[in-house]
């Protein structure tokens, strides 16, 4: 196990980053996932509200976690800071950035524990949102 949690801690470093990603908050995408979160949706689409935990589905990729096999990666804890509300019709430019990388003791071994920040500003470089994701690999 303390094999796997070295190379781990190799090929992730801080600092490393996604390349830039425009992604559009669409008025499909927030429909769908209100529905699987079981919300009820309004019956005008005007009036419809981006959940605070819709930027889960963007799913940017984490810097240097590529190449590992998803089966090794636990989803630890995730938070949102928000500047404005999302609203239906934003474009933000998105990247994910490595802030943290640690190892952790745990009773299945030695772990290392990722922390990916992704921002997404306006299209004028205004801070919209601040992801960050904690993610322990095996």
């Amino acid at each position: 196990m303390g094999e796997k949690a070295d190379a781990t801690a190799e090929l992730v470093t801080v600092g490393a980053q996604s390349p830039p990603r425009r992604l559009r908050v669409e008025t499909g995408a927030v429909l769908r996932f209100l529905d699987a979160l079981g919300t009820a949706v309004p019956p005008d689409a005007e009036d419809v509200k981006v959940p605070p935990t819709f930027p889960t589905t963007l799913q940017l990729p984490a810097p240097g976690l590529e190449a590992i096999d998803p089966a090794r990666i636990l989803h630890g804890e995730q938070e949102y800071v928000y500047e404005r509300p999302l609203r239906i019709g934003d474009v933000l430019t998105c990247v994910s950035r490595v802030s943290q990388v640690s190892k952790k003791s745990t009773r299945l071994g030695e772990v290392t524990v990722v922390v990916i920040e992704t921002t997404g500003c306006e299209d004028q470089g205004e801070l919209v949102l601040t992801e960050r994701m904690t993610l322990m690999v095996r």
